[in-house]
């Protein structure tokens, strides 16, 4: 009810286009941190029939070769496992492997983190948002053809997101003297660009990036109306998730970058010529 009613009062005076989805996950997170450290996937023998919240729930590491699809059964109803966007998170935050006094961006994408197609073809089961970009594609071209959001405005977030992903600096080596980050990290010749394109194609698909570009950003309630002004907001918006992922947080840091960048839609309005995107 309160969100509604600021809502609202943002609305009529023209301040901002308001979406309580981030502020939400914001509360959930400061009210119950522990919903967020690790992820209770249903096994693929109870998918549908069982109890998400079963006590007898296996451990599984997030970085097995076997795909969650073929897991044997254990005798619960749940696997619990430590998301891939939270080894990422904290190899952002410098700090290596459990047990481990370093720790190298070749051994992160080999060693600790699922396979890419994984996060694709929901290999990994795992949040909304997070276990297929096929189904987000397929749901964003769904909005597309019914004309609920635009197409353009969804490939400039995307490739603005992706770019900056690219420019900002990462720890490529984490020792004892602490992380070195370097910026434009695949042309460095201790990372390659192999490397560095496979980690920004892991940041962008750990990360609710589809989920939040195609889902929040892109609806006429946030992004302003006009051509140009919705230009310069889905660049802004993909940078704006892209540097959240990387300073705040892999799991939330695209949705949180929604709460600043409403605030711009209105302003950008003003400024730009009111054609339709």
């Amino acid at each position: 009810m309160l969100l509604c009613l600021i809502s609202g009062f943002l609305r009529r005076f023209g301040i901002a286009r308001f979406s309580a989805v981030p502020v939400t996950l914001v509360l959930l997170i400061l009210v119950q941190p522990s919903l967020f450290d690790a992820d209770r996937v249903l096994t693929p023998q109870h998918l549908f029939r069982g109890d998400l919240l079963d006590e007898r729930a296996v451990v599984r590491s997030s970085a097995t070769a076997e795909p969650w699809i073929d897991s044997h059964d254990s005798g619960g109803h749940v696997f619990i496992t430590e998301p891939a966007a939270y080894r990422i998170h904290e190899y952002l935050n410098g700090r290596p492997a459990h047990g481990l006094p370093s720790e190298t961006i070749t051994r992160l994408l080999s060693d600790e983190i699922p396979p890419l197609e994984d996060f694709v073809i929901a290999g990994r089961a795992g949040r909304i948002g997070n276990a297929s970009a096929i189904a987000l594609l397929i749901g964003g071209l769904f909005l597309v053809q019914r004309r609920f959001v635009a197409f353009r405005v969804i490939a400039i977030m995307l490739l603005a997101c992706y770019l900056t992903f690219l420019l900002l600096p990462v720890p490529i080596v984490i020792g004892n003297d602490g992380a070195v980050r370097v910026s434009f990290a695949a042309s460095d010749p201790r990372v390659g660009w192999a490397t560095g394109i496979t980690f920004v194609n892991d940041l962008f698909f750990t990360a609710p990036v589809l989920l939040t570009a195609i889902y929040l950003g892109c609806q006429a309630g946030v992004r302003p109306s006009g051509l140009g002004a919705g230009v310069i907001f889905a660049i802004l918006f993909g940078a704006a998730m892209a540097a959240a992922t990387v300073f705040l947080s892999v799991r939330n840091g695209p949705i949180l970058a929604v709460i600043p960048l409403q605030f711009l839609a209105p302003t950008l309005e003003r400024l730009f010529p009111q054609r339709s995107v």
